[in-house]
């Protein structure tokens, strides 16, 4: 089937079975994902079309073969995007569901101003995968770091991320609090846009189907220390159970580096605030990680900056993953990452993290700024 006739047909799927929120917002369970859809508001500006970064999806997906237990025929199929309006950082959000076996097991993201990221985080499709039937239209945001989907008659919050990236901090108090109409109004005034809700505009239809998109067969590229490598810290991971990424991330070098200590000797970030001083919700630096992990004797270097690609390869290959600090342009909030890996594809850098909210994620090494949680974050530091 074309690529033409097989949006047609999902089209004519979606419209047959509408869906979105009811007066109890979410199902219990919903195990017929193959035909869910929901109409969204989307705007009058080009969105850049998925044929654009699948060679960056496609170099990325290599770095999750392990993580998602993908083999090397495994077919992946990229989703259509999913719009959302990130209010706090006046950008759009764009999500890509990427499916193994008919299960949606990665997302990827950008924002208008941002390469592509990928992560097994999917909890955004999981949430949407929820919803109840219904034939409203609704507004996908970003507000306060948390994931709304609304319209004039209902609200409901499907992700919080404000305990992962640090909370924003709005800058206009008249911005608080605001309701379905204001937000609309908001969008299309700092946005510069016109939002639309047609019907008959396969653009504003969000698709949960497996099958829609094209199909991309996982590049495989010897593990050589040129190409490709990652180090397994899966029983050294530290999840933060506050905001404090900052101590998760040096917990999870110092338990990795001291791997051969009993599990039941790792540290965990309450343990590292503890040593530090610092209380658990209180946030640290990039000197605060680097005292850290040098009262464990591992002595890193500080980088006022992003480290170059071959300094990054050679801290991998060394086996001394290190840690990198994101900040939002405001410099009021942020999270910290491990670097754990690196793979070159189709002419691109790329580098794998594992997130101490539980996740691992993928950048193009290239791009300054980084979507992560729906939040626009620049490189600002390396503890390496």
């Amino acid at each position: 089937m074309s690529r033409r006739l097989r949006k047609i047909f999902c089209l004519f799927l979606s419209i047959i079975f509408a869906f979105g929120l009811s007066a109890t917002a979410f199902a219990e369970e919903n195990n017929d994902l193959s035909l869910q859809s929901l109409s969204i508001y989307s705007d009058n500006r080009n969105n850049g079309s998925i044929d654009n970064y699948i060679n960056d999806i496609n170099s990325q997906l290599p770095l999750f073969k392990d993580i998602v237990s993908a083999d090397s025929d495994s077919q992946f199929i990229v989703g259509n995007d999913i719009i959302c309006y990130n209010l706090d950082i006046k950008e759009r959000v764009f999500y890509y569901p990427i499916y193994l076996n008919s299960k949606c097991v990665l997302m990827a993201s950008r924002t208008d101003s941002s390469g592509i990221s990928i992560s097994n985080d999917v909890r955004v499709y999981d949430q949407l995968a929820k919803i109840k039937q219904s034939n409203s239209k609704y507004l996908l945001n970003i507000y306060d770091s948390k994931l709304f989907i609304e319209n004039q008659d209902e609200k409901n919050l499907l992700v919080d991320y404000s305990k992962e990236n640090g909370k924003v901090e709005i800058k206009d108090n008249s911005n608080e609090n605001l309701d379905f109409n204001q937000k609309i109004d908001f969008i299309e005034s700092e946005f510069s846009c016109n939002l639309i809700e047609l019907d008959d505009n396969e653009n504003t239809l969000i698709s949960l189907q497996p099958f829609i998109g094209e199909s991309y067969i996982l590049n495989t590229v010897a593990a050589d220390p040129y190409t490709s490598f990652t180090l397994d810290i899966s029983n050294a991971a530290v999840i933060q159970r506050y905001n404090n990424c900052w101590a998760a991330t040096a917990a999870t070098v110092i338990n990795y580096r001291n791997g051969s200590l009993p599990p039941a000797m790792y540290y965990t970030a309450e343990n590292i605030c503890d040593e530090m001083g610092i209380g658990y919700n209180d946030g640290g630096n990039a000197i605060d990680i680097q005292k850290a992990l040098a009262n464990h004797a591992i002595y890193y270097s500080l980088s006022g900056s992003k480290i170059s690609y071959s300094t990054a390869k050679s801290r991998i290959n060394s086996d001394k993953p290190f840690i990198m600090q994101l900040l939002k342009s405001d410099l009021k909030g942020g999270h910290s990452l491990v670097c754990i890996g690196y793979f070159y594809n189709f002419a691109t850098e790329n580098v794998l993290f594992y997130d101490p909210n539980g996740y691992y994620r993928s950048f193009e090494y290239s791009w300054p700024k980084y979507t992560v949680n729906g939040d626009l974050l620049t490189w600002e530091a390396t503890i390496y």
